[in-house]
C-alpha cells in the first residue's frame, strides 16, 4: 500500500506556440539583450528593444505561476492457495490511481499577459491502471531426475486517462492566480480528453 501527494512549482524553460509571447527562459536568455537592466525606471519589467518583443528571463521566471498537485494511491495484493497436493492456484491484484490538478496563471506584469489582460489555466487530470493475473500450477515430480511443471493462466490490464482544461482572459487583478477562472471577462474554450487502454490474455507453459 503506497501513496503521496507532491506539489511542485514550475517554470517554463521550452519555447511554446505564437510567436515571441511564448518565450521560453531558456530561449530568453540567449535572445534578450544582456546590456538591459531587470526593470524600467518605472519598476516594470523591461522587454527586449531589437526584433522581438520578448520578456526578460528573469520575469518569466519569478512572475509566471504554474503549480502542479498530484496525489498518488497504489495498492497491491495477493493470495496463494494450495488446492490439493501439486496443484496451486495464485491471483495478483494491483490499482493504481493519479489525480493531479495543474494551475497556471500568466500575469500582466510580462509582456505576455499585458496583451490579454492576463490568463489563467486551470487543468485536472486523473489515470487509473488496474492489473489482475490470476494462474495455477501443476507440479508433479518422478524420482529424483524427472519433474514437470504446467503453468495456465489469464492476464488482464486496463488503463483508463481523463482530463479537463478551463481558461479565461482578462482579470481585474493578477492576486488570485489561476484560483479563480469566473473572473477573467473572457472565457476560452474548455476541453477534455479520454482514453482507455485493455489488455487480456490466456497463457500456459
Amino acid at each position: 500500500l503506497f501513496a503521496q501527494r507532491s506539489n511542485r512549482d514550475g517554470v517554463r524553460t521550452q519555447e511554446g506556440t505564437g510567436g515571441a509571447s511564448n518565450a521560453g527562459v531558456v530561449g530568453a536568455a540567449y535572445r534578450f539583450q544582456p546590456d538591459l537592466p531587470i526593470n524600467n525606471p518605472n519598476g516594470s519589467f523591461t522587454i527586449a528593444r531589437f526584433g522581438d518583443p520578448i520578456d526578460n528571463p528573469f520575469a518569466i521566471v519569478t512572475q509566471r505561476e504554474q503549480n502542479t498537485i498530484t496525489d498518488q494511491f497504489q495498492a497491491n495484493v495477493f493470495a496463494d492457495v494450495k488446492l490439493f497436493e501439486g496443484f496451486s492456484f495464485r491471483t495478483n491484484l494491483g490499482a493504481n490511481s493519479i489525480n493531479s490538478r495543474n494551475g497556471e496563471y500568466i500575469p500582466t506584469t510580462i509582456n505576455e499577459g499585458a496583451n490579454i489582460g492576463g490568463q489563467a489555466t486551470v487543468i485536472n487530470g486523473t489515470s487509473t491502471n488496474l492489473i489482475s493475473e490470476n494462474f495455477f500450477t501443476y507440479k508433479k515430480g518422478w524420482g529424483e531426475d524427472h519433474s514437470l511443471t504446467a503453468i495456465a493462466g489469464y492476464s488482464f490490464q486496463k488503463t483508463v486517462g481523463e482530463s479537463y482544461t478551463a481558461s479565461a482572459q482578462n482579470f481585474v487583478s493578477d492576486v488570485v492566480s489561476f484560483n479563480n477562472l469566473a473572473g477573467g471577462s473572457v472565457a476560452m474554450p474548455p476541453a477534455s480528453t479520454y482514453s482507455q487502454i485493455q489488455l487480456s490474455s490466456y497463457y500456459a507453459r
